[in-house]
């Protein structure tokens, strides 16, 4: 048996044995990363057809199995995935599926091309051989000399008020890792609205001030606490915990979960962690009381404070990606997290005062936590620009340059992504100012002029197109970033962070309004690109000879446009620190900067490009002159689908919310209530004209149906006014939520995730609602779907 292994023979003694030469089978389930032969080996395990294997089966050297096989089962596999997910009955979604398929497929074979050409040194136009591309020999070692240590020596020496030093945590390749989530504090949450005493005791539709009628008139219940019950689960690779109760609006925890890691095939490599898809998951949670189910042996005997059970309550959520943890500083993330709330829960109300997607940080909900490795990995070495043939060799070199020169500023900068050159669809490179150029606005903007209503619906556009990361779409290594334009962008309606920054950038310049991109990394993402605009920008001229100027307040200010969140938030708002948390590259059409200094975070820098000792220009007279790169944008045209697509698209995203619930409830009889989800649809007809609002205008309130023009409401109180005499009776919670044109599994986990299935009462309906809002241009459209619970009151 020991020989038929092929290891070293069994001790005779001790009641175990140990092998050595462990053979490629037994050396699958380990944590080493798979090589060719063991990922072949496990696709014949499989009975994987997709890959033909060589005459003879599996080979068995390295160099006898070509690359081609597993690409080949990759985008098969990648091809399969993308089109099983489409939402079904909609050809259009398919063909798009198709089209981006076969996209990422060429875009991959240029990529390759490009970096093959470029290391045969083809002259024809395509660049020189270089020494490098012969001579394979250690890079030398980066020699710079930092002398901020040396001025310590000299500092005075006061025991009786010593100064903190930061130790710096040892960095490792370990073979086992964790994740460790300090939860501090949350802010701004909603408050419990008052639920109904007996049916038929409750106010009139909107009450006396427009508020909450039947479902949610009346007093509240004597044992009922009006403050939240709130507890945050977290979910990370296949494995949940949860933290304590904590009460309040703004509740406390100060609690540590630790969560193991483990990145794909056990490679704690930096080219594997910075390509990492997994993400953690930080939702909210209300544990709210409930009362007795009718027939149950608390309802019988009428005993205790009229509640028997609880249920929890969708608060919010927040997703941190890997990939950006580890991107960011130090390999942690610390900071006021947004959290991504439905702009209605029923059941409870917003605190008053506080504004919508476009107010500060610090008046939105939000968590705040601090996020590590538990040991620190290894940091990310700067890989070296290779965007492969296309622009010119003085400026190709010129770029190297700029990046040694900006990494030599001083320690602080030895991490940051600076880039002045990206790789576009055909695999070549392509200067960052080439991408810049104003683009044409979408249809019902024609003649429009920057006023802050435009500005928002921009905004709004560029958050509703598809997202795709690069390395999910091209499965690409680490460094390798496609930059595609903005006609090949909205041509498949879907890219990522850097094509919605560009596309918001193009509408900014055709408004004229001074705009910049800047790249970086932020707490959602490893490669976050967003627009800057500096302020001073508030009165513009009128848009003819002789018009009276504009005055837009908000270009008053200086911003960061986050066109992948769809908000906005002002530079030197300390609260949104961890929402851009390094900044290293700004560019226009004009020129590229990098970040040279100490600070990273918008409101600790300083935004003059001029000053040099802060920001490292590409074009300079000193280095290269500055010269007009033209750009590599072509002309933007927008096609729409007949209205029937999206009423079609609307039934199939409701078919699958359903779907989830049933799905959710296997065991269990799950009854609709349709007269409520007539009654939510007619509710999110509404809903996009209320997320375009101002924060000004959503503290103000909104309008009550049929009332005098000075009642005005909150979006809570407006819904559960319109739902409260046709909800007599019930206890109801729901949320509408959001999102851009999506696939079924994400409509599914949008609503399990608000855990609003989970319940084993019988005396419950649900009620599902949606409704898709076009912009335009084909799947640029947001979709809405409301689900609610109601809950019989005995």
């Amino acid at each position: 048996e020991d020989e038929a292994w092929g290891g070293a023979p069994r001790r005779a003694g001790g009641g175990g044995g140990f092998r050595l030469n462990l053979n490629d089978e037994t050396m699958l389930g380990a944590s080493l990363k798979a090589t060719k032969r063991q990922q072949l080996l496990k696709l014949r395990a499989k009975g994987e057809r997709a890959v033909e294997l060589p005459e003879g089966g599996v080979p068995l050297s390295e160099q006898d199995i070509p690359d081609h096989l597993l690409d080949q089962n990759e985008e098969n596999k990648r091809e399969t995935a993308l089109l099983s997910s489409q939402l079904p009955g909609l050809a259009e979604a398919d063909d798009r599926a198709s089209r981006i398929a076969e996209f990422l497929a060429k875009v991959k074979l240029n990529v390759l091309k490009g970096k093959r050409a470029s290391k045969a040194g083809a002259r024809a136009g395509q660049g020189p051989m270089h020494t490098d591309d012969v001579v394979k020999d250690a890079p030398l070692p980066d020699i710079t000399f930092d002398f901020t240590g040396v001025f310590e020596w000299f500092q005075p020496v006061r025991k009786l008020r010593p100064v903190r030093r930061r130790a710096a945590a040892a960095e490792s390749h370990p073979d086992r890792c964790e994740l460790v989530l300090n939860v501090q504090k949350a802010f701004n949450l909603p408050q419990r609205a008052a639920r109904a005493g007996p049916p038929g005791g409750g106010r009139g539709r909107y009450g006396d001030r427009g508020g909450y009628g039947g479902a949610y008139g009346g007093a509240p219940p004597p044992m009922e606490s009006p403050e939240l019950s709130v507890y945050v689960e977290v979910t990370f690779q296949g494995t949940t915990q949860r933290t304590r109760l904590a009460t309040g609006s703004s509740p406390s925890w100060q609690e540590s979960l630790s969560l193991p890691f483990r990145p794909p095939g056990g490679d704690f490599s930096p080219a594997a962690l910075q390509s990492s898809s997994d993400v953690l998951h930080i939702t909210l949670f209300d544990e709210r009381p409930e009362h007795p189910e009718a027939g149950s042996r608390a309802y019988d005997t009428g005993s205790g404070d009229g509640f028997s059970s609880s249920s929890r309550h969708y608060l919010g959520s927040v997703d941190v990606p890997v990939a950006a943890l580890y991107r960011a500083d130090g390999g942690k993330l610390e900071g006021m997290l947004p959290v991504d709330q439905p702009s209605v829960m029923l059941g409870y109300e917003a605190r008053a005062g506080l504004g919508g997607r476009g107010a500060s940080v610090a008046a939105r909900p939000a968590l705040s936590v601090y996020i590590q490795f538990n040991p620190s990995l290894a940091k990310p070495e700067p890989a070296p620009a290779d965007a492969g043939p296309g622009e010119e060799e003085p400026l190709l070199r010129h770029a190297n340059n700029w990046e040694k020169d900006a990494r030599a500023a001083g320690k602080h900068c030895k991490h940051r992504p600076f880039r002045a050159v990206a790789t576009d669809a055909m695999g070549r490179s392509v200067h960052l100012s080439r991408y810049c150029s104003p683009t044409a606005l979408p249809p019902g903007f024609e003649g429009a002029t920057a006023d802050e209503t435009t500005l928002r619906q921009l905004l709004r556009f560029a958050h509703l197109v598809p997202h795709v990361t690069d390395m999910d779409a091209f499965d690409l290594p680490a460094g390798v970033d496609i930059w595609t334009t903005t006609a090949e962008f909205l041509d498949m309606c879907a890219g990522d962070s850097e094509e919605h920054a560009l596309l918001l950038l193009g509408f900014l310049q055709t408004l004229g309004v001074e705009a910049y991109v800047i790249l970086g990394v932020s707490a959602a993402d490893s490669d976050a690109a967003m627009v800057f605009t500096p302020g001073g920008q508030g009165r513009r001229p009128g848009q003819t000879a002789g018009s009276p100027p504009i005055y837009t307040p908000m270009l008053d200010d200086a911003l960061i446009w986050d066109p992948m969140a769809g908000t906005m938030f002002s530079v030197y708002d300390a609260a949104a620190g961890a929402l851009m948390g390094d900044v290293a590259v700004v560019f226009n059409h004009e020129n590229v900067w990098a970040n040279a200094q100490l600070a990273a975070k918008p409101h600790d820098m300083s935004w003059n490009l001029g000053d040099y000792s802060a920001w490292r220009p590409f074009f300079s007279p000193s280095t290269l002159p500055p010269r007009a790169l033209p750009t590599r944008q072509r002309r933007v045209t927008y096609e729409s689908f007949e209205p029937a697509f999206y009423e079609r698209l609307a039934a199939a995203v409701e078919r699958e919310a359903m779907d989830a619930i049933v799905k959710t409830r296997q065991r269990q009889h799950t009854p609709f209530n349709r007269r409520a989800s007539r009654a939510l649809k007619d509710l999110l007809r509404e809903m996009e004209s209320h997320a375009l609002m101002s924060p000004e205008e959503a503290s103000a309130g909104v309008p009550v149906p049929g009332g005098p023009p000075s009642a005005r409401v909150s979006l809570a109180e407006l819904h559960a006014g319109a739902l409260g005499e046709l909800m007599a009776g019930y206890d109801v919670v729901g949320y509408p939520l959001n999102s851009p044109f999506t696939d079924a599994a994400s409509v599914r986990a949008a609503v399990e995730r608000t855990k609003i299935a989970e319940t084993t009462r019988k005396d419950v309906e649900f009620a599902v609602a949606t409704h898709v809002e076009p912009y335009g241009c084909t799947f640029v459209c947001s979709v809405w779907v409301y689900v609610a619970r109601l809950t019989k009151r005995a």
